[in-house]
């Protein structure tokens, strides 16, 4: 392992970038189960939408040219010769001086061009009286005026909500084509870390970060597993971070990064064949003991223990590496906000540093408030609406200047 040195988050991402690439799969699920997923493909539209054309409005399908002298005091006259049940095909051709009733969505009978609100109409006797011209087209919605035949309806990498499935339904797709999501272990590491649930003994305290970064890993997109708690045990870790190799693509360890005497994790990776240590240290607060490493051509993160850190350092740096490997697109990776500094805020210069912030508007402006920094602070992140980037060469953001402030949710 070489190299061992502070470096700049981009500079870490480059070199790994430089050795490794993601693995890019696809798969079919069915349309009902692909909620959140990341399209694998560009869709087109096999038919246009509506497929037909079909009315807007309860009412009359009419040739416009008939209604066009009619007025509340010259009425038009019109033969009412069939009914347009709404999913149901019509049976004749509509000629000049009739009308068919048709419901909203009813396929408008051949021969007809517009359809007269029912409310200015009266019939009798078989005869429709009409109390207003309409202009063809009017009143009803064209073949193929959402959605054309062979358009692109969405592109490869969005997410797919349910607005956009159920686009995908009205085209009459039932399976869909995604990429496959990426496999992320995560295992935590500490001989004073006990599970959620049990007995809390002094000089314990509860693993927070299995399940805050199992979370935000299947959030992000992942299909992600908890591999449990590994006490400071070399040998113990080096076999679980094996396990997380042979069947997953990205393994998270939280805990243990330091150089420290009891932080295994490097001596861990030192130990496995074909490692390669990208980076441990980067120029970022928090989030400083943060390591980078490559094991079988698959990313080792190994992130801060404090749990704020190791939140923090998940959303600069894991997250997007999930998004890649998820082929997300780069417009839904990201969502910002402008908001103005509510107080002035200090910076570490020479290092990158990220800041939790709450949103709140006052006086009709949005204002970003820091949070406490404290690495030991579980309750920062649970208050953050998201959090801004502050270079490394600025020592401090003036009271009300203007912030960029990435979303957290």
């Amino acid at each position: 392992m070489d190299d061992l040195r502070l470096i700049k988050l981009q500079e870490a991402l480059d070199k790994l970038h430089s050795r490794w690439r993601p693995l890019i799969r696809t798969e079919r699920v069915k349309l009902i189960e692909a909620l959140g997923r990341v399209l694998g493909v560009d869709v087109e539209s096999p038919m246009d939408l509506p497929p037909f054309h079909r009315s807007a409005v309860d009412g009359y399908a009419v040739k416009a040219e008939d209604t066009f002298n009619a007025g509340e005091e010259n009425p038009v006259e019109l033969r009412l010769a069939f009914k347009v049940p709404i999913g149901t095909l019509p049976k004749q051709v509509l000629n000049k001086g009739e009308c068919a009733y048709v419901s909203t969505g009813s396929l408008l009978p051949p021969g007809s061009d517009a359809v007269v609100m029912l409310e200015y109409t009266h019939v009798e006797d078989g005869k429709v009286k009409v109390y207003r011209s309409v202009t063809p087209g009017e009143n009803m919605v064209r073949k193929g005026a959402d959605v054309k035949k062979g358009s692109r309806i969405l592109r490869k990498g969005v997410k797919l909500t349910p607005r956009r499935l159920g686009l995908l339904a009205s085209i009459g797709l039932a399976e869909v084509e995604v990429f496959v999501k990426p496999r992320v272990a995560v295992i935590s590491t500490g001989p004073e870390l006990v599970e959620p649930g049990e007995h809390l003994v002094e000089g314990k305290i509860y693993d927070v970060n299995t399940t805050t970064l199992l979370s935000m890993a299947i959030e992000a997109g992942a299909e992600a597993k908890a591999l449990g708690i590994v006490p400071d045990n070399l040998e113990e870790l080096v076999e679980k971070i094996k396990e997380a190799l042979q069947s997953f693509d990205l393994v998270l360890v939280s805990g243990g990064t330091s150089k420290g005497e009891v932080d295994l994790l490097p001596r861990a990776i030192a130990s496995l064949s074909g490692a390669v240590m990208v980076a441990q240290g980067l120029a970022i607060k928090p989030g400083k003991p943060t390591l980078i490493a490559l094991v079988e051509d698959k990313p080792i993160i190994g992130l801060p223990g404090n749990p704020t850190s190791a939140m923090l350092v998940f959303h600069v740096l894991v997250k997007p590496l999930i998004q890649e490997m998820a082929e997300s697109s780069k417009e839904e990776r990201t969502s910002f906000i402008e908001a103005k500094a509510s107080v002035k805020i200090f910076s570490a210069k020479g290092r990158r540093e990220f800041k939790f912030m709450k949103l709140e508007v006052k006086d009709g402006q949005l204002y970003a408030y820091p949070l406490p920094t404290g690495s030991e602070a579980v309750t920062t992140y649970a208050s953050a609406d998201g959090f801004i980037e502050i270079p490394e060469e600025v020592e401090f953001v003036e009271e009300g200047e203007k912030l960029l402030v990435k979303l957290l949710r």
